[in-house]
């Protein structure tokens, strides 16, 4: 079954970038509230079982957790979203560096696409 939201077949290293993207948010710069925040892990939590296993059948929620980590990624390693991270963070991402440039404009329509169908900003 084809997701309509995202017309995008992930590699293993794709995966692993999305994977290793996670922890950005929650970078304390995104002042979201605590309901917010429970909403992202459980999103987080099932899109990373989907991603080790490679199961790319993905809910709404959980393209917008996966996009937003991808984007951000790839915005924190070209030095334009300054963010309070570990500092072995950016090192850890930044060898994923091509998959977030090729993946962030998938995801981005992705994201317009939730926007229009679920009619929220994401």
């Amino acid at each position: 079954m084809k997701n309509e939201l995202l017309d995008l077949k992930l590699s293993s290293a794709d995966c692993e970038a999305i994977l290793a993207a996670f922890p950005i948010l929650t970078a304390p710069e995104f002042d979201i509230s605590d309901e917010q925040a429970e909403i992202n892990l459980s999103a987080v939590k099932s899109a990373s079982q989907k991603l080790v296993f490679q199961n790319q059948h993905f809910t709404p929620n959980e393209i917008r957790v996966i996009s937003l980590a991808v984007i951000c990624a790839k915005e924190y390693l070209q030095g334009k979203m300054p963010l309070e991270l570990p500092s072995d963070f950016k090192s850890e991402i930044s060898s994923y560096f091509f998959n977030y440039n090729k993946m962030a404009p998938i995801f981005s329509e992705a994201l317009d696409r939730l926007s229009k169908q679920y009619g929220q900003d994401n």
